[in-house]
């Protein structure tokens, strides 16, 4: 991301905060596979935007069917919301590194022991 593009997005996603625009809904087209976002419009209460996530080869980018030209509130309010899944994935891995490492570090207690018992020591 270049540091235009960077500042383009950091200015969607104030406006987006300062909007209260977050994502309402998420799927996944049946076809491609993408993923969905559905985010409310700002000037109609009805209408949604349709944010997707497309996967190409230079790497995922998110595209909103709106007629915005620059980076729109509604792909800012996707990409926190995909920062915020990835943030999430981030602990949950880092939860279940710590209890494996607990349960290594239990079971070398436990096999320390069984020496101990077998050699008659215990």
């Amino acid at each position: 991301m270049s540091i235009t593009q960077r500042s383009e997005l950091d200015r969607a996603i104030s406006r987006a905060t300062a909007a209260g625009v977050e994502v309402c809904g998420h799927g996944h087209m049946k076809v491609t596979h993408d993923r969905l976002f559905c985010v409310a419009s700002q000037r109609d209460q009805n209408h949604w935007h349709i944010v997707r996530l497309v996967a190409g080869s230079d790497g995922s980018r998110l595209v909103c069917d709106c007629p915005s030209r620059v980076i729109c509130v509604h792909r800012a309010a996707c990409h926190m919301e995909l920062v915020v899944e990835a943030a999430r994935r981030e602990y949950a891995a880092a939860q279940v590194t710590a209890s494996l490492e607990r349960d290594s570090a239990n079971d070398r207690r436990d096999a320390d022991r069984w020496e101990l018992i077998e050699a008659g020591n215990w």
